[in-house]
């Protein structure tokens, strides 16, 4: 498997990503299925199908899934989000 790819990571969040996605989203899912991102700091996963075994794992609740999310929001932050991030952690 390949994991890291720069020139994914290049083209992911571009200006030329938000004009027309699409393309880079087929480019990204031929050359780097799975690669982590600098720039978002996480690891993209675009095959439908991986995507969807990972959601359903127990491991990836959707509170797991929330706090990870907005674990770099400061408090501040996290009191002007919508309820399901101010009560994450009751």
């Amino acid at each position: 498997m390949q994991t890291i790819h720069s020139r994914a990571d290049e083209k992911f969040l571009s200006t030329e990503y938000f004009q027309n996605p699409y393309p880079i989203y087929r480019e990204i899912l031929e050359s780097s299925p799975i690669f982590w991102s600098e720039k978002a700091r996480a690891w993209i996963v675009s095959p439908f199908q991986e995507v969807e075994d990972g959601l359903h794992l127990d491991v990836f609740t959707q509170k797991q899934r929330m706090l990870k999310a907005s674990s770099h929001f400061t408090a501040d932050e996290l009191a002007k989000m919508p309820h399901i991030l101010t009560n994450l952690s009751n």
